[in-house]
């Protein structure tokens, strides 16, 4: 149906998170962190805290594998979790490794140690939200990024993407040197086959201008999961 799609394309549940947790948390010594993991619907959204929980102790188990230095290295494996979006295709490969308890890649060390070690990282680090931690900007090319155009309103200010590489709703924000990529659905788009309607929304508006009422009269839509319906002359 028209509400089911709708529903699909605003899904945040982490499939990744589904497979690898139940591996790590028998790992996991007793606390309120593990619990509340335990507890954690595997979703994306831009208020869960159990979010953050995960992708830092999922990043540090990586780092605590992989920058071995018979394997990665340290400095190569910290790149390749914090930059550029070619490195989702390796850390899909690390997950097999994660999940294969004989891998090689453990280099005859206790996969439980590791995962500890992880868990004690993860601890030190400050709690935020999945929408503080996984934000963008929507900037204008040309005068976004200098103060004269940020008063102006060329830049929107921090925006909380939910979701991730691993939800339905792709919500991804990266960095290459100084510039922010973000992947992230820019046009929503549900109809029936049988009808001239359509329910739409998109990160923005149909008028470039920024000093239109319809440059960003789409974007809180957008954020909400809120659809307008479209329906088409019937001339």
């Amino acid at each position: 149906t028209v509400v089911e799609m709708q529903q699909l394309q605003y899904d945040v549940i982490n499939i990744q998170a589904r497979d690898i947790l139940p591996s790590l948390l028998p790992h996991l010594p007793d606390s309120e962190l593990k619990d509340r993991l335990a507890q954690w619907d595997y979703s994306f959204d831009t208020e869960s805290k159990e979010a953050v929980l995960y992708q830092r102790l999922y990043i540090n188990l990586i780092i605590e594998v992989f920058g071995h230095e018979k394997a990665i290295g340290w400095r190569r494996i910290i790149y390749l979790c914090t930059r550029g979006g070619y490195s989702n295709m390796i850390m899909t490969l690390a997950d097999r490794v994660l999940l294969n308890e004989a891998s090689s890649w453990w280099h005859g060390r206790d996969r439980g140690d590791l995962i500890q070690a992880a868990y004690e990282r993860t601890m030190r680090q400050h709690e935020l939200t999945w929408g503080q931690f996984n934000y963008f900007r929507f900037s204008d090319r040309f005068f976004g990024r200098v103060p004269a155009g940020r008063i102006l309103g060329f830049d929107s200010g921090k925006q909380p993407m939910p979701g991730c590489a691993a939800t339905p709703f792709q919500g991804n924000v990266y960095k290459t040197a100084k510039h922010q990529q973000t992947f992230a659905p820019s046009y929503h788009f549900v109809t029936e086959m049988n009808t001239r309607q359509a329910w739409t929304n998109l990160p923005g508006g149909p008028s470039e201008s920024r000093f239109s009422r319809y440059y960003k009269s789409d974007l809180e839509r957008w954020r909400k999961g809120e659809y307008k319906a479209l329906l088409a002359d019937a001339r």
